[in-house]
């Protein structure tokens, strides 16, 4: 009798960890199905500043940048956290000014990062330096509600 309950507990064991296995196997394969993608900011550069930026029918907030710049990479993570929270009503762009030097001097871009809100094409705010995101959604705010 005792060897019954015992081959019982492992039929259940297995069927337990066989259960949980195809449970694993098909959440794995729902979400690589669902595959969703974060919004990301746009890289601009000299090439499609026009139609990028200036030729939007949204908002756009361009960040000034370079590899270098340690304030940049400061700031990098609240662009990319405004391309995800404003999608669809701000555009984000980023615009490395040591390969795009056209653009940059075109904005008189003399420090980075600087980060421009451009509104019917054109700039409407400019921030310089890392400033705080609470700073910088004040400041975009009012030209999304104005879209």
């Amino acid at each position: 009798m005792q060897s019954k309950g015992v081959c019982e507990i492992a039929s259940l064991e297995y069927e337990f960890a066989m259960t949980n296995l195809i449970i694993r196997t098909l959440l794995n394969i729902l979400f690589n199905k669902i595959n969703i993608k974060m919004a990301s900011p746009i890289h601009v550069t000299d090439d499609n500043f026009q139609s990028e930026v200036l030729e939007s029918s949204t908002p756009v907030i361009v960040d000034f940048w370079a590899t270098w710049c340690a304030p940049c990479r400061k700031i990098a993570p609240i662009m990319d956290d405004f391309a995800n929270e404003y999608n669809g009503k701000l555009k984000v762009c980023k615009l490395d000014v040591d390969n795009n030097q056209k653009v940059a001097m075109n904005y008189g871009i003399r420090s980075i990062p600087t980060v421009m809100i451009f509104q019917n094409g054109q700039p409407v705010d400019t921030i310089v330096g890392a400033v705080p995101k609470d700073f910088l959604i004040e400041r975009v705010s009012k030209y999304i509600s104005s879209n």
